[in-house]
């Protein structure tokens, strides 16, 4: 079906909070374990034969003064053992914005040190976040999960279908849709997505 190939299912984790845990409690080898795995995940599922390491930028200087253009000089320490030659692609996996995460905890009444355990029983494969053990909440949200980008058809269409409030339920399903027979109708009226979705988050 191309609607399912273009707007694939999301994968569903079973999720578990540990009461009266916190973060604070889980030990120094627990958390290099669990970053050791998160390596290996990403490297089988997106980053294949290139080397993953946990850098830090040594210098990071903006090169323009302009307010709409943002262009930086970023300086990044290789591990020991790593070379870097002109020409070399360098990926980064990055973090969202400690305040981000916080609004994010605070609107899903968390604490901010909560540990929970995920699991993905119909593909564990597919899961970047290590499975069956217990994670920093705050950590599965800063590096595991997208929270900036605007949300996509697919995820749209995934909460219309929990939504019980008849009218955001319908909404949701507006936003979602991506059928060609309706493409001539939706060039006249505008794309819902495109207008309601995208457009109103330009940056």
């Amino acid at each position: 079906c191309i609607r399912d190939a273009l707007q694939p299912g999301l994968p569903v984790y079973d999720a578990a909070l540990h009461l009266g845990k916190s973060a604070m409690e889980l030990t120094e080898h627990e958390s290099e374990l669990l970053m050791d795995e998160s390596l290996e995940r990403a490297q089988h599922c997106f980053l294949k034969k290139n080397k993953a390491f946990i850098a830090s930028f040594t210098c990071n200087r903006e090169l323009v003064t302009l307010e709409e253009r943002s262009t930086c000089h970023i300086e990044v320490a290789l591990e020991p053992g790593s070379s870097y030659r002109v020409g070399d692609h360098l990926g980064v996996w990055g973090a969202n914005p400690d305040e981000v995460v916080a609004d994010y905890l605070s609107y899903l009444n968390f604490d901010i040190d909560a540990v929970v355990t995920l699991d993905l029983p119909e593909n564990p494969r597919q899961a970047l976040v290590p499975l069956r053990k217990p994670l920093d909440l705050w950590s599965v949200l800063a590096y595991y999960v997208e929270l900036q980008q605007p949300a996509s058809r697919a995820q749209l269409r995934a909460l219309s279908k929990l939504a019980k409030d008849p009218m955001e339920k319908s909404k949701l399903e507006r936003l979602s849709e991506c059928d060609s027979s309706e493409s001539a109708e939706r060039s006249r009226r505008g794309d819902a997505y495109v207008e309601e979705v995208l457009n109103k988050r330009r940056t």
